[in-house]
Order: structure tokens, then C-alpha cells, then sequence
């Protein structure tokens, strides 16, 4: 009885050291961080260094790698700041403080004029954390960097850019390749920059500005024939099949490298064109030349399945005499091409079904709309998702949720202004969470008002639950006075 007794003593007299160290080490980050805003950089290091040998398991361990990173940049010791912030990322993966701690691996390459180090760090910092306090920064150490070192500069911007396309994050994309075109004419990335900015407006259903795009592609590369071939398509969509056919012709004439997948694909759209402008001559030509040009290509197949089928499927404008009834009326006619042999059948019903406006869509509940809404947001469909989201807003328009969804939303689409104004919507019905009170503090630090931030920082402060919360938020508050400088 008395080992049992003795057995259970021990448990307790555990529990109770390790709350008095827990204790001891929140006392002891405290007070470093007091001389630490004092300017005590000595005296703050010895006691952030006692946490971090004696205490690495204990909630401030990370806190005070920070600290102590922050201190070596200060005293101008890049080399020992990249050690503390890299022991965050390697130790402490979880920690809040890994995205600042990419960023200020960056900022102390950039110290050390390593511009092509910081180049790499802010290109993964970029990625990893999109939304971060310091991505203005990191990029506008880039554009700096491009005065002396442009060549890496552009190939970190349309990595980014390429990378977050993949992901779906056509937005962000945008920006990026954005700043390619508008900045660097002379990148060897511009034309494909221009390009890719078109295929998103293409793919989105905006074709007018995907043409605008288009047309400032320059002729003597590779991209000009793909960038013809889209405009191609962008006139047979809107049924301007003569404009569709000089443009398919334009990219058959300028495929500069050997690529016989487009120059025969070229060919087909050509032929398809001709045919339904009711010139069956020149489309058998063309379709005939993809037979014996291009024996191994898919489009061989399609041109012979569309020869065999070229009498019978069409007839020339030629053929309707005026005044004379037809007995193939010309609607009829046109309807039978592109069912007949279109390859872009599916593409022209589906623009065609997306421009005419949906009996129902009107009468959907705000249940509905929100149900819609939340699918295409967990899809990552931020288009489709905000549109649901704004439709079931004009039901109820004080929903919390959809407030902050759409607040949300709008940020992750490159608008914050519009996120903030939804945002400050929900927060006129409620006092706000500390989550939303966070949130609203970074959208206006993001925008530059660096006071209001502070003072939607400082709410936040007064809603958390636990000192290692509070630190956070001081954290964050000492950002903003950083950016504000």
C-alpha cells in the first residue's frame, strides 16, 4: 500500500514541476521581451538562450528563435539570424513563426547581397504562404534585385507564375505574369507571359481581353503560331469563320519548330472553316494534304473520316439557288456541319449554352445558393464559389458566414479592398472572434493602414484565451510597426 501511495506522490510532484517550469519559462520569455523592446539585446539573448537549450519542448522555444533571429539581424549578423529562423522551420514545422522565418532567411541573403540565394528563398516563400504579411516585400526585393540581376529575376517570376496556375490559383498567376509583361519587354518570358494570360481569359470565357493578349504576342517566336491558332478558335466560337480561317492559316504559316501535330491540326481548322463558309474545293485540298503530309498524325484520321463524309454532310452556297426553296434550308445546313465533323462541336454548344441566361438560376432559395457556393469553394473554384456567395448574400444580407466567405474570397482573388468591405459588414452586426478580428487586422495592413491594423490588432489581443495567443498577436503588432516604417 505505502509503494502504492508512494507511486501516486511521485505523478503529482511530476505535474506540479512541470507547471512550475512552464511558469518559470513564460516568466523568463516575459522579461526578455521586455528588454528586448527596450533595446537590451544582451540581456534579452542570454535569457532567450536559456529557453532554448534548457527548454526546446516548451511552447516559447520557437518564440525565441525568433527573438534571437531578429536580435543577430539587428546587430547585422545575417549568418547567425539564418540559423535561429532555420532551426523554426526544421524543429518546429507546426510553429505559426515558419512563414516570417522564410521570409527573414530571404531578407538576411539580401543583407549579404547573395541575391541569387535570396532569389530561391523568396521564390519558396512566395509559394508556400501566399497570403503572408511579407509577400509585398519579398517582392519588391525581387524587382530591386532585377537592376543588376534581371536574367534570375525573370525566371523566379514566371516560376511563381507557372506554379500557381498548376495549383488552380489563376489569380495570383495573373499577377505575376502581369508583372512580366508590364515590366520586362526584353525577359525572354514575355511572349509566353502574354500567352498564358491569354489562355486563362480564354479558358474563363473572356475572349475579347484573351485577344487583346493575343495580339501583342511577337511574331518570330514560338509562341506566335499557338497564339494564331487561339484566335482561331476565339472567331469560330463567335461563328466569324472567315476571321477564323486567316488566323488558322497565320499559325500553319509560322510554326517555327517541327511540330506536325499543329501545322496538321492547323490544317483541319482551316478545311473546317472553308467547308462551312461553302468552299468545299479548298477544304478538300486541305484535308487531302493532312492525309499525305501527316500519315502519323490523329488528324489524318479525322481528315478521312471528314472526306468520306464531305458530300453528304455539305452543300455549297453555290447549290441554293435565290428565290428557290431549298430543300436544305441554311440553319439546317450549318447545324449538320458542326455536328458532322466540328472537333470544337462540344466547346461552341457549351459557350453557346453558357451565354443564354437559366430559367431557374433566379428562383434558387439562399440554402441553395449557399450549398453551391461551399462546393465550389472546396473545389478551389473561387469564381464560381463567390458568385453563389454574393446571389445568396442579396437573400439575407447580414449572414455572418457568407460575409466571411466572401471576405475570404475576395482576398484570395487579388481583391482586399472588396474583402475588407465585407469583413467590416459582419463586424457592424457582432463584436468579432479573434479569428475575424486577425483577419480584418491583416487585410488592413495589406492595404497600407497600418494604424487601423494596430488598433484591430490590440481588439484581437483582449479576445485571446492564453498568454502564448497574446504573444502572437504581439508579434503580429510589432510587423506592422516593421512595415509601417
Amino acid at each position: 500500500m505505502f509503494f502504492k501511495y508512494k507511486g501516486i506522490i511521485v505523478v503529482l510532484l511530476m505535474i506540479l514541476s512541470l507547471n512550475i517550469f512552464a511558469d518559470e519559462v513564460e516568466n523568463l520569455y516575459s522579461l526578455a521581451v521586455s528588454e528586448y523592446d527596450k533595446g537590451m539585446f544582451e540581456e534579452a539573448t542570454e535569457k532567450l538562450k536559456v529557453i532554448t537549450k534548457k527548454y526546446k519542448e516548451n511552447n516559447w522555444a520557437d518564440a525565441s528563435y525568433y527573438l534571437l533571429g531578429d536580435i543577430a539581424l539587428k546587430r547585422n549578423d545575417p549568418k547567425q539570424a539564418r540559423e535561429y529562423f532555420q532551426k523554426i522551420i526544421t524543429d518546429y514545422s507546426q510553429s505559426p513563426l515558419v512563414a516570417d522565418s522564410y521570409y527573414l532567411i530571404g531578407k538576411s541573403y539580401e543583407i549579404e547581397k547573395n541575391f541569387d540565394k535570396m532569389a530561391n528563398i523568396y521564390r519558396d516563400f512566395i509559394l508556400k504562404f501566399p497570403e503572408n504579411y511579407w509577400i509585398h516585400e519579398a517582392n519588391q526585393s525581387l524587382k530591386r534585385y532585377t537592376r543588376s540581376q534581371g536574367k534570375k529575376v525573370y525566371n523566379v517570376l514566371y516560376d511563381i507564375a507557372l506554379e500557381f496556375q498548376r495549383k488552380g490559383m489563376d489569380t495570383i498567376a495573373s499577377d505575376y505574369y502581369l508583372n512580366i509583361v508590364r515590366n520586362y519587354k526584353e525577359s525572354p518570358y514575355y511572349n509566353a507571359s502574354l500567352y498564358m494570360l491569354a489562355d486563362m481569359k480564354y479558358n474563363a470565357g473572356y475572349y475579347d481581353e484573351a485577344l487583346t493578349f493575343l495580339e501583342e504576342i511577337e511574331k518570330n517566336n514560338e509562341y506566335f503560331s499557338r497564339a494564331s491558332f487561339k484566335t482561331g478558335d476565339i472567331y469560330f466560337f463567335r461563328k466569324d469563320y472567315k476571321k477564323a480561317e486567316k488566323a488558322y492559316q497565320r499559325a500553319y504559316d509560322n510554326v517555327i519548330e517541327d511540330d506536325p501535330d499543329l501545322k496538321a491540326e492547323s490544317l483541319y481548322m482551316i478545311a473546317e472553316s472553308q467547308l462551312i463558309n461553302g468552299d468545299q474545293k479548298k477544304a478538300k485540298v486541305a484535308l487531302e494534304k493532312i492525309v499525305e503530309d501527316y500519315p502519323d498524325s490523329d488528324w489524318r484520321y479525322k481528315a478521312e473520316s471528314t472526306l468520306s463524309n464531305i458530300d453528304s454532310a455539305y452543300i455549297s452556297k453555290t447549290d441554293i439557288i435565290p428565290g428557290v426553296k431549298s430543300d436544305k434550308p441554311k440553319i439546317d445546313i450549318e447545324k449538320q456541319k458542326l455536328k458532322t465533323i466540328s472537333k470544337l462541336k462540344e466547346k461552341v454548344e457549351a459557350f453557346n449554352k453558357n451565354t443564354q441566361i437559366s430559367p431557374y438560376k433566379d428562383s434558387l432559395s439562399f440554402s441553395k445558393n449557399l450549398e453551391e457556393a461551399a462546393e465550389y469553394d472546396r473545389e478551389k473554384n473561387y469564381f464560381d464559389a463567390l458568385k453563389h456567395y454574393e446571389k445568396a448574400h442579396e437573400y439575407k444580407k447580414e449572414n455572418p458566414d457568407v460575409l466571411y466567405r466572401m471576405g475570404i474570397l475576395y482576398n484570395q482573388m487579388k481583391a482586399p479592398e472588396k474583402a475588407l468591405e465585407n469583413i467590416r459588414e459582419y463586424l457592424k452586426n457582432s463584436d468579432g472572434d479573434d479569428i475575424i478580428l486577425n483577419y480584418y487586422a491583416y487585410l488592413l495592413y495589406k492595404l497600407n493602414r497600418f494604424d487601423e491594423s494596430i488598433e484591430a490588432y490590440k481588439k484581437a489581443y483582449e479576445k485571446q484565451n492564453t498568454e502564448r495567443e497574446r504573444e502572437e498577436i504581439r508579434l503580429a503588432i510589432e510587423r506592422v510597426r516593421m512595415g509601417k516604417k
